[in-house]
């Protein structure tokens, strides 16, 4: 069962997920802490070298025709889950003032894109909180020319940065709505035979 609050523990998952191989690789976990990794819009002024942007979402339209389902009693139904699709970009961002900043941002999303490459299927222990029984789903995609400029035109952006996109599905926030039923018990039908 997933509460409201799993749509902010997809981006902690993904966060911890990125932090658990950046913190072993000998090369990256020099210039980086978890604190590095923010979630964030890659032209926003905090700080950070790897933002996390949750630039979109969408409801599953296969999976909203779900029935009302018995919500372990026997006097109400409850409403089926939304069923989403998320979008995020993921995009490095060294300080432009040093010489090697580009590389260190190739050198970066690189193995951002190794550790989900390598974890295309998110499960427990990586999800926790509401997420724990979940499995989430991790895919490239390829946004087109004109979603990309979207994202990258909001105020105060004034440069594309290297990035990479990215589905995570399906997330099911449960709703908290229910429906009192009444059940039938017992049915005895009458017939009345004519002779």
């Amino acid at each position: 069962m997933t509460t409201y609050d799993a749509l902010a523990e997809v981006g902690k998952s993904l966060r911890n997920l990125i932090w658990k191989y950046i913190s072993v690789d000998s090369v990256l976990n020099v210039d980086l802490t978890s604190a590095d990794i923010i979630h964030a819009h890659p032209a926003s002024t905090d700080n950070g070298k790897l933002c996390i942007f949750l630039y979109r979402m969408e409801e599953d339209l296969y999976q909203n025709d779900l029935p009302w389902d018995d919500d372990g009693t026997s006097s109400s139904l409850g409403k089926p889950p939304i069923t989403l699709n998320l979008y995020y970009m993921i995009a490095p961002r060294y300080d432009t003032s040093l010489v090697d900043h580009i590389l260190k941002d190739h050198l970066l999303l690189g193995k951002v894109m190794q550790i989900f490459y390598d974890n295309p299927v998110l499960r427990s222990p990586d999800l926790q909180g509401s997420l724990a029984d979940e499995t989430l789903n991790v895919r490239l995609t390829s946004p087109t020319l004109d979603e990309i400029n979207k994202i990258w035109a909001m105020p105060d952006t004034n440069r594309y940065m290297i990035a990479a996109y990215y589905e995570v599905s399906p997330l099911r926030l449960d709703s908290s709505c229910s429906m009192d039923v009444k059940r039938v018990a017992t049915f005895t039908p009458q017939l009345d035979y004519k002779t």
